[in-house]
C-alpha cells in the first residue's frame, strides 16, 4: 500500500483490503492542483532548479574548472593586449 501513497497500511491490512477499497485510497492520496496559481509557482520552481544546476555545473566539477581556466586564459589574453593607458 505504501506505493499508492498509504505508508500507515500494514501489510496485513492491506491483504485484507478489497480493490475498490486500494482504488479507493489511491485516488485519495492524488488530487492535482490544476490552477493558475499553481502553474505560476511550478514554472518559477522550475525556473530557480534550472538556476540552481547551472550554476553548480559552471562553478564545480571538471566542467567548472574547465570555465574558470578558460575565463582566466581569456582574462589575461585581454589584459596583455590592451595598453595600460587605456588608449
Amino acid at each position: 500500500m505504501a506505493a499508492y501513497g498509504d505508508p500507515a497500511v500494514s501489510g496485513e491490512d492491506a491483504e485484507r483490503m478489497s480493490w475498490g477499497q486500494v482504488g479507493a485510497s489511491a485516488k485519495g492520496s492524488w488530487t492535482p492542483d490544476l490552477s493558475q496559481q499553481s502553474a505560476s509557482e511550478s514554472l518559477q520552481q522550475t525556473g530557480q532548479a534550472w538556476q540552481a544546476t547551472e550554476e553548480d555545473l559552471t562553478t564545480s566539477g571538471q566542467y567548472g574548472t574547465q570555465l574558470r581556466v578558460g575565463g582566466e586564459f581569456v582574462r589575461e589574453s585581454v589584459e596583455a593586449a590592451t595598453p595600460e593607458d587605456g588608449s
